[in-house]
Order: structure tokens, then C-alpha cells, then sequence
């Protein structure tokens, strides 16, 4: 009797073995170039509202970071993993175009740099005769992820008129992905202006 319990234990505690394995080998293996796709229209579509303009192509600058701004990112972002801060600044090496990362019907409108630098030339009170519901102009770089798509870096941008003339900000934005969800989890400076 005694060596019959002994086996149920012994069988129970390798079946337990074998899904913590099976569990462990599903959760580390990265997702497909299709998920990355996928996982960023996510992002974007809850950080970015129907009525918002958007620069059309994304923020550039994650790859030229000097030592001290990958020091205050850290320090700043305490739960970031090395491997999403990697991911980050290898895929914002260039620009994209979001466009691609949002349905048609989106009513976002996406501003070309012509369009940006009539912005800059003709000043903040002709976008506002001209998107009058818009808050500014937001940007956005490339999000990086770690392997898992358990955790997304991205910055947001964002520019507009202000009763000082006008005003620029940039936020890096941290996020976790528990159950399919993302959530904002830390958010730290990147500019003021």
C-alpha cells in the first residue's frame, strides 16, 4: 500500500514536471513578425484616438542614446528589461510609416513632413483653423517588446500651441501585457520644451 502511494506521488509530481515544462517552452518562444504586427496595431489603437493627428512617420532616435540617457531611461524605468530596451533601439534605427498600423477608417489624420513644416511655418492658429478638434500633434516611435511580448517600450510625442507660443513633450511609456492587456505600468520624461 505504501509503495502504491509512493508511485501516485511519484507519477503526479512528473506530470506536474511536464506542464511547467510544456507551459515554461510556450511562454519564452517569441512571437512571429505577424503577432509583433499585430501586438503594435494594439498599442497604437488605445494610446491614439480617432480625432488625433498624427506625424505619419515614426519618432527616430532609439538607437543613438548616449551611455547617460540609457542611464536615466533605467533608472527611470526600473521594471524595464534589458531585452525591451534592445528590441527598442534596434527597431527605431529608422523611420516607418504608421499609416500602416491603423484601419482606413481610423479618422486619424496622418501629416506628411510638408504638411509638418506648413505647420511650423504658418503657425499654431492655422492648424487649429484646419483641425480644430485636435490637441496638437502627436508622435510616435516604433514600439520594442521583449521575446515574450510580455512587455512594450514606445515614446509619445506631443506638440501643440500653448499661451506661452507652443510646447513640445515626449513620454517613454512602459506597458505589460497580462492576459492579452496592455497597461501603462511606468511612465518617465523624454523631453520638455
Amino acid at each position: 500500500m505504501k509503495s502504491k502511494r509512493v508511485y501516485l506521488v511519484l507519477g503526479g509530481l512528473l506530470a506536474y514536471a511536464i506542464f511547467i515544462f510544456f507551459v515554461s517552452v510556450w511562454a519564452l518562444t517569441p512571437q512571429s513578425p505577424r503577432s509583433r504586427l499585430e501586438e503594435e496595431r494594439k498599442l497604437y489603437s488605445t494610446i491614439v484616438k480617432g480625432s488625433d493627428v498624427l506625424q505619419a512617420k515614426t519618432y527616430v532616435g532609439g538607437s543613438d542614446y548616449s551611455k547617460q540617457s540609457i542611464d536615466y531611461i533605467k533608472s527611470g524605468l526600473p521594471g524595464l528589461e534589458q531585452e525591451t530596451l534592445n528590441d527598442f533601439q534596434d527597431i527605431n534605427s529608422e523611420t516607418y510609416s504608421l499609416q500602416d498600423y491603423f484601419p482606413m477608417d481610423s479618422g486619424i489624420v496622418f501629416l506628411s513632413d510638408a504638411e509638418l513644416q506648413y505647420v511650423f511655418e504658418a503657425g499654431w492658429d492655422a492648424f487649429d483653423k484646419k483641425y480644430p478638434s485636435a490637441n496638437g500633434i502627436i508622435s510616435l516611435s516604433r514600439i520594442g517588446f521583449n521575446s515574450r511580448f510580455s512587455q512594450a517600450l514606445l515614446v509619445e510625442g506631443s506638440s501643440g500651441p500653448s499661451d506661452y507660443g507652443a510646447y513640445s513633450e515626449g513620454t517613454f511609456i512602459l506597458l505589460e501585457n497580462k492576459r492579452g492587456l496592455w497597461t501603462v505600468i511606468e511612465e518617465l520624461p523624454a523631453w520638455v520644451s
